[in-house]
Protein backbone atom coordinates (compact mmCIF):
# COMPACT_ATOMS: atom_id res chain seq x y z
CA UNK A 1 0.00 0.00 0.00
CA UNK A 2 1.23 3.48 -0.88
CA UNK A 3 2.69 5.45 2.03
CA UNK A 4 0.85 8.70 2.76
CA UNK A 5 2.55 12.02 1.99
CA UNK A 6 1.21 15.43 2.96
CA UNK A 7 1.75 18.98 1.75
CA UNK A 8 3.68 19.79 4.91
CA UNK A 9 5.72 16.60 4.51
CA UNK A 10 6.93 17.59 1.06
CA UNK A 11 7.81 21.12 2.12
CA UNK A 12 9.71 19.69 5.10
CA UNK A 13 11.77 17.43 2.82
CA UNK A 14 12.89 20.51 0.88
CA UNK A 15 13.52 22.62 3.99
CA UNK A 16 15.56 19.90 5.71
CA UNK A 17 17.67 19.20 2.63
CA UNK A 18 18.44 22.88 2.12
CA UNK A 19 19.57 23.10 5.73
CA UNK A 20 21.65 19.91 5.50
CA UNK A 21 23.41 21.01 2.31
CA UNK A 22 23.50 24.74 3.04
CA UNK A 23 27.24 25.03 2.38
CA UNK A 24 26.91 23.35 -1.02
CA UNK A 25 23.85 25.29 -2.12
CA UNK A 26 24.79 28.73 -0.78
CA UNK A 27 28.57 28.52 -0.39
CA UNK A 28 29.16 26.91 -3.77
CA UNK A 29 26.23 27.05 -6.17
CA UNK A 30 24.88 30.49 -5.29
CA UNK A 31 28.38 31.94 -5.04
CA UNK A 32 29.39 30.52 -8.43
CA UNK A 33 26.22 31.94 -9.97
CA UNK A 34 27.06 35.38 -8.57
CA UNK A 35 30.52 35.14 -10.15
CA UNK A 36 29.07 34.10 -13.50
CA UNK A 37 26.50 36.91 -13.52
CA UNK A 38 29.21 39.43 -12.51
CA UNK A 39 27.63 40.48 -9.24
CA UNK A 40 29.32 43.70 -8.15
CA UNK A 41 32.16 43.15 -5.70
CA UNK A 42 31.65 44.91 -2.40
CA UNK A 43 34.85 46.04 -0.63
CA UNK A 44 35.33 44.93 2.96
CA UNK A 45 36.27 48.39 4.16
CA UNK A 46 34.28 51.55 3.45
CA UNK A 47 36.06 53.85 1.07
CA UNK A 48 38.19 51.11 -0.52
CA UNK A 49 38.29 51.03 -4.31
CA UNK A 50 36.96 47.90 -5.92
CA UNK A 51 36.18 46.53 -9.38
CA UNK A 52 34.37 43.45 -10.64
CA UNK A 53 36.47 41.19 -12.85
CA UNK A 54 34.83 39.40 -15.78
CA UNK A 55 37.37 36.55 -15.62
CA UNK A 56 34.97 33.98 -14.08
CA UNK A 57 32.40 34.68 -16.81
CA UNK A 58 34.82 34.48 -19.73
CA UNK A 59 36.43 31.30 -18.39
CA UNK A 60 33.04 29.61 -17.93
CA UNK A 61 31.88 30.70 -21.40
CA UNK A 62 34.96 29.06 -22.96
CA UNK A 63 34.06 25.73 -21.33
CA UNK A 64 30.41 26.12 -22.36
CA UNK A 65 31.34 26.78 -25.99
CA UNK A 66 33.59 23.71 -26.06
CA UNK A 67 30.89 21.44 -24.66
CA UNK A 68 28.15 22.87 -26.86
CA UNK A 69 30.23 22.18 -29.99
CA UNK A 70 30.84 18.55 -28.99
CA UNK A 71 29.22 15.58 -30.70
CA UNK A 72 26.79 13.31 -28.92
CA UNK A 73 28.10 9.74 -28.71
CA UNK A 74 26.49 6.55 -27.46
CA UNK A 75 28.31 3.49 -26.15
CA UNK A 76 26.32 0.28 -26.51
CA UNK A 77 28.02 -3.10 -26.28
CA UNK A 78 26.35 -6.39 -27.14
CA UNK A 79 29.36 -8.55 -27.90
CA UNK A 80 30.47 -9.78 -31.34
CA UNK A 81 27.14 -11.22 -32.48
CA UNK A 82 26.31 -9.57 -35.90
CA UNK A 83 22.58 -9.68 -35.09
CA UNK A 84 23.24 -7.80 -31.87
CA UNK A 85 25.28 -5.19 -33.73
CA UNK A 86 22.35 -4.50 -36.01
CA UNK A 87 20.13 -4.18 -32.96
CA UNK A 88 22.63 -1.75 -31.45
CA UNK A 89 22.37 0.47 -34.51
CA UNK A 90 18.58 0.58 -34.23
CA UNK A 91 18.77 1.42 -30.51
CA UNK A 92 21.20 4.25 -31.25
CA UNK A 93 18.88 5.63 -33.92
CA UNK A 94 16.00 5.46 -31.44
CA UNK A 95 18.00 7.31 -28.76
CA UNK A 96 19.07 10.04 -31.17
CA UNK A 97 15.47 10.46 -32.29
CA UNK A 98 14.25 10.62 -28.68
CA UNK A 99 16.77 13.31 -27.76
CA UNK A 100 15.96 15.28 -30.91
CA UNK A 101 12.24 15.15 -30.06
CA UNK A 102 12.97 16.17 -26.46
CA UNK A 103 15.08 19.08 -27.72
CA UNK A 104 12.22 20.29 -29.92
CA UNK A 105 9.89 20.19 -26.92
CA UNK A 106 12.35 22.22 -24.85
CA UNK A 107 12.90 24.75 -27.64
CA UNK A 108 9.12 25.22 -27.92
CA UNK A 109 9.17 26.24 -24.23
CA UNK A 110 12.06 28.69 -24.93
CA UNK A 111 14.56 26.50 -23.08
CA UNK A 112 18.03 25.51 -24.35
CA UNK A 113 18.63 22.06 -25.80
CA UNK A 114 19.54 19.21 -23.46
CA UNK A 115 23.26 19.48 -24.18
CA UNK A 116 23.30 23.23 -23.59
CA UNK A 117 21.39 22.95 -20.32
CA UNK A 118 23.58 20.14 -19.01
CA UNK A 119 26.72 22.09 -19.96
CA UNK A 120 25.50 25.15 -18.07
CA UNK A 121 24.52 23.19 -14.98
CA UNK A 122 27.82 21.29 -14.97
CA UNK A 123 29.94 24.43 -15.25
CA UNK A 124 27.96 26.95 -13.21
CA UNK A 125 26.11 24.88 -10.63
CA UNK A 126 28.31 21.82 -10.20
CA UNK A 127 27.46 18.94 -7.89
CA UNK A 128 25.32 16.74 -10.10
CA UNK A 129 23.65 16.52 -13.46
CA UNK A 130 19.98 15.71 -12.92
CA UNK A 131 17.28 14.90 -15.44
CA UNK A 132 13.73 13.63 -15.38
CA UNK A 133 12.87 11.37 -18.30
CA UNK A 134 9.39 10.16 -19.21
CA UNK A 135 7.57 8.88 -22.28
CA UNK A 136 4.05 10.30 -22.18
CA UNK A 137 0.97 10.59 -24.31
CA UNK A 138 -0.96 13.79 -24.94
CA UNK A 139 -4.25 13.60 -23.06
CA UNK A 140 -6.17 16.23 -24.97
CA UNK A 141 -6.11 18.62 -27.91
CA UNK A 142 -5.12 17.99 -31.50
CA UNK A 143 -2.26 15.73 -30.40
CA UNK A 144 -4.40 13.55 -28.12
CA UNK A 145 -3.01 10.02 -27.96
CA UNK A 146 0.32 10.92 -29.56
CA UNK A 147 3.48 9.84 -27.76
CA UNK A 148 6.12 12.40 -26.81
CA UNK A 149 9.49 12.31 -25.06
CA UNK A 150 9.50 14.49 -21.95
CA UNK A 151 13.14 14.86 -20.88
CA UNK A 152 13.74 17.75 -18.50
CA UNK A 153 17.21 18.88 -17.37
CA UNK A 154 16.84 19.87 -13.72
CA UNK A 155 18.60 22.63 -11.81
CA UNK A 156 20.77 20.95 -9.14
CA UNK A 157 20.20 23.99 -6.90
CA UNK A 158 16.46 23.37 -6.93
CA UNK A 159 16.26 19.59 -7.12
CA UNK A 160 16.37 17.76 -3.79
CA UNK A 161 16.76 14.03 -3.22
CA UNK A 162 17.91 11.28 -0.91
CA UNK A 163 19.46 7.92 -1.70
CA UNK A 164 19.93 4.46 -0.24
CA UNK A 165 21.91 1.39 -1.28
CA UNK A 166 19.36 0.68 -4.04
CA UNK A 167 19.31 4.19 -5.51
CA UNK A 168 16.97 7.16 -5.12
CA UNK A 169 14.52 7.22 -2.21
CA UNK A 170 12.67 10.37 -3.24
CA UNK A 171 13.08 13.45 -5.43
CA UNK A 172 11.49 16.90 -5.23
CA UNK A 173 11.94 19.25 -8.17
CA UNK A 174 11.24 22.90 -7.38
CA UNK A 175 10.45 25.32 -10.18
CA UNK A 176 8.76 28.66 -10.73
CA UNK A 177 6.03 28.96 -13.35
CA UNK A 178 3.25 31.36 -14.25
CA UNK A 179 -0.13 30.84 -12.61
CA UNK A 180 -1.76 30.56 -16.03
CA UNK A 181 0.68 27.86 -17.15
CA UNK A 182 0.02 25.74 -14.06
CA UNK A 183 -3.75 26.16 -14.31
CA UNK A 184 -3.60 25.03 -17.94
CA UNK A 185 -1.19 22.15 -17.31
CA UNK A 186 -3.07 20.64 -14.35
CA UNK A 187 -6.60 21.90 -15.19
CA UNK A 188 -7.08 23.59 -11.82
CA UNK A 189 -7.95 27.07 -10.58
CA UNK A 190 -5.50 28.59 -8.10
CA UNK A 191 -6.58 30.99 -5.39
CA UNK A 192 -3.39 33.04 -5.33
CA UNK A 193 -3.35 36.48 -7.00
CA UNK A 194 0.38 36.05 -7.70
CA UNK A 195 1.40 35.85 -11.35
CA UNK A 196 4.20 33.39 -10.51
CA UNK A 197 3.94 30.32 -8.28
CA UNK A 198 6.46 27.86 -6.86
CA UNK A 199 5.80 24.26 -7.86
CA UNK A 200 7.08 21.23 -5.94
CA UNK A 201 7.06 18.03 -8.02
CA UNK A 202 7.47 15.10 -5.62
CA UNK A 203 8.36 11.53 -6.56
CA UNK A 204 9.18 8.35 -4.69
CA UNK A 205 9.38 4.75 -5.85
CA UNK A 206 5.59 4.35 -5.73
CA UNK A 207 3.85 7.67 -6.24
CA UNK A 208 3.99 11.20 -7.65
CA UNK A 209 2.28 14.38 -6.51
CA UNK A 210 2.54 18.08 -7.41
CA UNK A 211 2.15 20.82 -4.82
CA UNK A 212 1.91 24.60 -5.07
CA UNK A 213 4.04 26.05 -2.28
CA UNK A 214 2.05 28.39 -0.06
CA UNK A 215 -1.30 27.25 -1.47
CA UNK A 216 -1.55 24.31 0.88
CA UNK A 217 -3.05 22.15 -1.86
CA UNK A 218 -2.03 19.56 -4.42
CA UNK A 219 -2.68 20.40 -8.05
CA UNK A 220 -1.94 16.75 -8.68
CA UNK A 221 -2.83 14.55 -5.74
CA UNK A 222 -0.30 11.82 -4.89
CA UNK A 223 -1.10 8.71 -6.90
CA UNK A 224 0.76 5.57 -7.86
CA UNK A 225 2.77 6.07 -11.03
CA UNK A 226 3.09 2.37 -11.96
CA UNK A 227 6.75 2.80 -12.88
CA UNK A 228 9.46 0.43 -11.75
CA UNK A 229 11.69 3.28 -10.59
CA UNK A 230 11.81 7.00 -9.92
CA UNK A 231 12.15 8.58 -13.40
CA UNK A 232 15.12 10.75 -12.44
CA UNK A 233 18.80 10.30 -13.20
CA UNK A 234 21.38 11.87 -10.85
CA UNK A 235 25.01 11.76 -12.03
CA UNK A 236 27.87 13.24 -9.96
CA UNK A 237 30.09 15.71 -11.80
CA UNK A 238 33.75 14.78 -11.69
CA UNK A 239 35.43 11.81 -10.03
CA UNK A 240 35.65 13.02 -6.43
CA UNK A 241 33.66 10.76 -4.10
CA UNK A 242 31.50 12.08 -1.29
CA UNK A 243 33.63 12.66 1.81
CA UNK A 244 32.83 13.61 5.38
CA UNK A 245 34.56 16.30 7.39
CA UNK A 246 36.70 15.20 10.30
Amino acid sequence: EMAAITEDGIEKLVKDREEDWHELYVGRMDADYDWYTLKAYEPKEAGDQAYTSNKPRTMADKYLQTINRSNLNFTLYWGDDPAKKEQTSKIEQFLRGAIYAADLRLIAQLHPRLLGSFAWYACIRGGWLIARALINKHGSGQKKGQTYFDIIPCDPRNTFFDTCAEGLLWVVRRRVASRQAIEREYRVELNTPDKLVTVLDWWDSEANGVLIKGEGKFVKKPAEHDLKHIPFCVIPIGSQPLVSAG
